[in-house]
């Protein structure tokens, strides 16, 4: 269930903002600045790092914009619930699983407050990932966007083995080759500050040892993994890891042999 795709993203489950004139008489003063920010964000989306940080008359109540956030008016906690489970189980920075996701500012309030409840600046985030954003200094541009990076509707990524020995490898996740560079660039360091590769071999260690013992019960364990991938694919997209693992496997011959060489002695042990 894991994936790693661009999502769909339903504005219509916003409010409009009740809760920034519920909470604060000073919003209804400022609206038309924050309606216009709102504006430049979406007339911007993929290049994100250019947009400059909001100027008069908007400093003014940056603090009031911020914690807005953290109220717990009633309109607020809808409209945050609302985001949280508005794009099905997975985290769209990571692909993993996770049910209960942390809300994640992609642009971060604390430099850009009038995005503090702006719902296509809310991504639900699995609560590892939430913890890399919040620590990260380079948060923002350099990481992938779910709601505008458009090329995620194909796959970016690429799984490597790397053999040490007989019966040890490695495993690696990093961006596809055919990519160009300035995604390549954006998918490489994503993968980096995530940890992802670390993270997807040891999800992809314990998927493995259920694919040798598939290795002869299947009899024809490349036919079965390319069946599997196309399977992920449909259901979860392109970058699901499922779909990445199985496909690796099916085209890395020392791969199957391995798996295969693990089933038989396993079945005479």
């Amino acid at each position: 269930m894991r994936y790693l795709q661009l999502v769909n993203h339903d504005d219509a489950k916003m409010y409009r903002h009740v809760a920034f004139a519920t909470a604060f008489t000073s919003y209804r003063k400022n609206e038309a600045a924050v309606i216009a920010r709102f504006a430049e964000f979406q007339a911007r989306i993929g290049m994100l790092h250019s947009l400059a940080k909001a100027g008069p008359p908007l400093n003014k109540v940056q603090d009031k914009l911020r914690n807005l956030y953290d109220c717990s008016i009633r309109e607020v906690l809808e409209f945050k619930n609302a985001i949280r489970h508005q794009f099905g189980p997975g985290c769209p920075y990571c692909g993993e699983n996770c049910t209960t996701p942390d809300i994640d500012h992609y642009l971060p309030r604390i430099s850009y407050a009038e995005y503090s409840l702006y719902s296509w600046n809310l991504v639900p985030s699995c609560t590892q990932c939430n913890r890399i954003f919040s620590s990260s200094v380079a948060k923002g541009a350099d990481f992938l966007y779910p709601f505008g990076d458009k090329f995620l509707k194909q796959r970016v990524l690429a799984v490597q083995f790397q053999w040490i020995g007989q019966a040890e490898f490695t495993i690696n996740l990093k961006g596809r080759s055919n990519l160009g560079p300035a995604e390549r660039t954006r998918i490489d360091h994503h993968i980096s500050m995530l940890r992802l590769s670390e993270r997807f071999a040891n999800y992809a260690i314990s998927e493995i040892l259920s694919f040798r013992r598939l290795a002869l019960k299947s009899g024809d364990l490349v036919n079965y993994l390319g069946l599997e991938a196309a399977r992920h694919i449909s259901v979860r997209g392109p970058n699901s890891w499922p779909s990445l693992l199985c496909d690796a496997l099916a085209s890395n011959q020392a791969m199957i042999a391995w798996l295969t060489r693990q089933a038989e002695a396993s079945e005479n042990p």
